[in-house]
């Protein structure tokens, strides 16, 4: 409300008024409490503009310019997740420099001049305060408004939480509730169809439960399809209040966890979250205080998060020093393959930005680590009575019935099955490429319109026939396992042009500068030869081969790996115990190329009554060779125009031996012998 007064005065004393935020439903939802326009919408008698910080470059849709701000009112709503977003976000990476960089121009020309710079936050921390003031490059007025209420005894909430394994009986005494007349407001961390516990899969699972109730679900897939209810729920046309009170239950999804207040009363009976490590640990209190109502709550949150930034560490100055370390390896590694336009570039570019983003990974990792601990305990802090649900007496179920797991599973796999097909059946004119830019910027998207556009990028990534288990495959993470083996194995010697060309893309925009983050990310060869190091292209080399603990090379990968722990948790996300056996460290890396190992029998040696475990190497079965051949024809034809993939199916041919690799062998890892 006080952000409203002043918008309000802004306007009337025609002063302009940018608004930044970092989720496009929230933009049009501020969009309609501050009567402004978005980037989409129509020109308004009012100098101002509310958009995503995805658009704050000049090659953005919003051609975005700071110097047209010099003045103005910048209004900055949840700056704690706003900075997050555009210090680290994905869909930010392609032009977060040119973001970066706009950003602080903005804020240079405003606080140096005449305008004023309003930020506001649940959470807000020194942390984005001293980052504002960094940007700004002076020492400005800072006046702190602190909202120190809390709620009294009769408005806080009761807040039940479930300490179980898994959220089954949360969803389980949810299902008891809306038989007995309840109607939920359900806060989910997840979307998609392959998600066991998100908006699609509980969705189906409720309407199926209770055909007679209406359900609305709210995410980012109902909010952009013109033929749902909940499409444009929060733009300025439609009430959200008034639309929800039309239906018995909502599931919504992070899409609403912040900036969005229901106001609701007498509608909803009670509040229920399952929060499974996917996003940040305040934003699951976010998304319980969306309904504001004092009614019950009931809370599932994962023990652990299982999101990581960076090395996963915890500590400010370990996080930094192997950003900085691994950007030297890369940058070593780009030069062995003649790679100049990394000379003369300013590596320290913004180092407020990379300090903030380090200060905020940190925060994030620290709340990953004690996920469940982290929300409940910020819950209570803000007043809230938190104690465990206590387990209730339900009627036994008759036995012809199934189980909720059952349930569960069986509308998990029939959404997720009729969604491969969908995609894989879609029709696609190749002649008219997408790029995955313009994909993502398309606001409305019909259910056809979705599945098009997915068959074409699983296309475009993989250049064979797009069929419901290529679909599949690229959900479980087949692309990164074949870019690991593909370079590892037959596409060694193009993995010089992949890096350079991905470095390439990130200066093409001539921005003066690479983040760090970003530029470590995109790049390939340091992991390559780590595991050539450690002698993974070996042990994967023949599939009859079996391995013990006693075998010299994983004796040798079980001492390397353990004495870089630090290293192998930095460049791979794998954190080893001290006393990890080789077997169990061989298991972990060649997992990531899609291998496994299986248990066949157990030996004893001569002389000796220790039982030893055998164990055989399982290779994927799957049509990773025709995608190889594919990639391999794609780079031999020419060296400069990855990562993009033809759009027509060469001859396939028997694959060639290429030309030598450029890439010496270098390592994060400590005492080896490096190749100079």
């Amino acid at each position: 409300q006080l952000l409203e007064t002043i918008v309000n005065q802004a306007k009337r004393a025609g002063q302009p008024v940018l608004v930044i935020s970092h989720r496009v439903q929230l933009v049009e939802s501020l969009a309609t409490r501050f009567g402004l326009p978005t980037l989409a919408g129509e020109a308004s008698p009012d100098p101002g503009v509310v958009l995503c910080i995805d658009s704050l470059h000049p090659n953005s849709r919003a051609q975005f310019n700071p110097q047209e701000w010099q003045n103005a009112l910048v209004v900055i709503d949840e700056i704690e997740q706003v900075l997050w977003h555009g210090l680290n976000s994905s869909t930010c990476r392609r032009h977060r420099v040119a973001i970066l960089n706009t950003l602080k121009t903005l804020i240079q020309n405003v606080l140096g001049g005449s305008g004023q710079v309003w930020i506001a936050d649940a959470d807000l921390s020194d942390i984005a305060l001293d980052y504002l003031i960094a940007l700004s490059g002076i020492d400005p007025d800072v006046a702190v408004v602190e909202n120190t209420w809390k709620p009294s005894a009769q408005e806080a909430w009761r807040v039940y939480s479930y300490e179980d394994k898994t959220p089954e009986r949360l969803v389980q005494d949810l299902a008891h509730h809306i038989a007995a007349g309840g109607r939920p407001m359900v806060c989910l961390s997840a979307q998609k169809r392959g998600s066991k516990w998100g908006t699609i899969t509980l969705e189906s699972y409720l309407q199926q439960r209770f055909p007679e109730h209406r359900f609305l679900r709210i995410d980012s897939e109902t909010l952009s399809d013109p033929t749902h209810p909940a499409y444009g729920c929060m733009d300025r046309g439609q009430s959200l209040d008034e639309l929800l009170s039309r239906y018995d239950g909502v599931l919504a999804s992070p899409a609403i966890e912040t900036g969005v207040s229901i106001d609701l009363r007498g509608h909803f009976t009670s509040v229920w979250a399952i929060a499974q490590g996917i996003q940040a640990e305040n934003s699951v209190r976010q998304a319980l205080s969306r309904v504001r109502e004092t009614v019950p709550r009931y809370l599932w949150v994962a023990p652990y998060g299982f999101n990581r930034v960076g090395n996963g560490s915890t500590s400010l100055a370990s996080l930094l020093s192997c950003e900085h370390r691994l950007t030297q390896m890369n940058i070593r590694l780009l030069q062995q393959s003649d790679f100049t336009q990394l000379d003369g570039l300013d590596l320290g570019f913004q180092a407020e930005s990379l300090m903030t983003w380090a200060k905020l990974a940190v925060r994030f990792n620290g709340g990953m680590a004690r996920y469940r601990e982290a929300a409940i305990g910020g819950l209570m802090a803000e007043g809230h009575v938190c104690q465990p649900a206590v387990e209730q007496t339900q009627a036994p179920e008759e036995e012809s019935e199934p189980s909720l797991k059952t349930t569960i599973d069986r509308v998990l796999a029939q959404n997720y099955q009729a969604e491969c097909e969908a995609i894989a059946h879609s029709t696609v004119q190749l002649s008219s490429v997408i790029s995955p830019q313009e994909l993502c910027h398309r606001s409305s998207q019909t259910p056809d319109r979705r599945h098009r556009s997915r068959h074409q990028e699983l296309w475009q990534k993989y250049g064979i026939p797009v069929t419901p288990e290529l679909v599949s495959l690229d959900d479980r993470g087949w692309y990164e396992q074949l870019q690991y083996h593909y370079f590892l194995t037959v596409g060694r010697p193009y993995l010089a042009d992949r890096d350079t060309a991905m470095a390439r893309e990130l200066l093409s925009r001539r921005t003066g500068g690479l983040f760090l983050p970003d530029f470590n990310g995109s790049q390939l060869g340091s992991k390559i030869g780590a595991m050539e190091l450690l002698g993974i292209p070996g042990l994967i080399a023949d599939p009859e081969q079996v391995f013990m603990n006693t075998d010299i090379d994983l004796q040798q990968l079980q001492d390397l790996a353990l004495s870089n722990r630090q290293e192998v948790r930095s460049l791979f996300g794998i954190g080893l115990a001290k006393n990890s056996s080789g077997i169990m460290i061989m298991r972990r890396f060649i997992n990531l190329l899609g291998y496994s190992l299986e248990y066949q029998r157990c030996t004893s040696l001569k002389g000796s009554q220790k039982r030893l475990r055998i164990y055989g190497l399982v290779c994927p079965h799957d049509p990773r060779e025709q995608v190889f051949q594919q990639w391999l024809e794609r780079d031999r034809s020419d060296r400069q125009i990855y990562p993009r993939i033809p759009l027509t199916l060469p001859d396939l041919t028997k694959v060639e031996e290429s030309e030598g690799d450029r890439y010496q062998q270098l390592s994060l890892f400590k005492d080896i012998a490096r190749n100079s």
